[in-house]
């Protein structure tokens, strides 16, 4: 790390009362594990995803956005499974769960967490699409450990949060 003020209060951090990994919601979690396993419904994803009213809205609209759109606007969860399938919308859970991680409330700080989201993103995608390819691991998989991969940073960028001098360092 080449800033020791962020190292120094990153420590002290950790000495205070330490510091949380952000964990995935618990529906993104349970939503995985309904898609993952061959008995389960689309009625049982339906009643995890209806824990989340704002996950479940950003699904609707994803999936009448111009990638998934079909001849008709969707407007129900069942719809929304029916269309994309129960694998790519418990991915698409992960993926808005994880995101809603890297949030901010400096401008300096939203940045740099805009900047982590977009990196992790793009690794994801490259995971998914070399795993898919070039391999016989299972692309979901490594799907999930590309958006995944950076997660330890977000405490790292939180703290600097609390960190005036860091708040207004351009390349943090």
């Amino acid at each position: 790390m080449a800033n020791p003020a962020l190292e120094q209060a990153i420590i002290n951090k950790i000495m205070e009362k330490g510091i949380a990994l952000p964990v995935l919601p618990d529906v993104a979690i349970r939503a995985r594990r309904v898609a993952e396993a061959p008995d389960s419904t689309i009625g049982e994803l339906v009643d995890v995803i209806a824990q989340d009213p704002a996950i479940a809205a950003r699904l609707i609209q994803v999936a009448n956005s111009a990638m998934y759109r079909g001849a008709q606007r969707i407007d129900a969860l069942q719809q929304v499974i029916a269309r994309m399938g129960m694998r790519t919308v418990s991915q698409l859970i992960v993926s808005l769960a994880t995101q809603q991680l890297f949030t901010a409330k400096h401008p300096v700080i939203k940045k740099a967490m805009q900047n982590h989201w977009s990196f992790s993103a793009q690794v994801a995608a490259l995971s998914h699409r070399i795993a898919r390819e070039q391999t016989r691991l299972d692309p979901d998989q490594a799907l999930l450990a590309g958006l995944l991969h950076g997660v330890g940073g977000i405490p790292v960028i939180v703290v600097a949060e609390d960190i005036p001098k860091l708040q207004e360092a351009p390349a943090l």
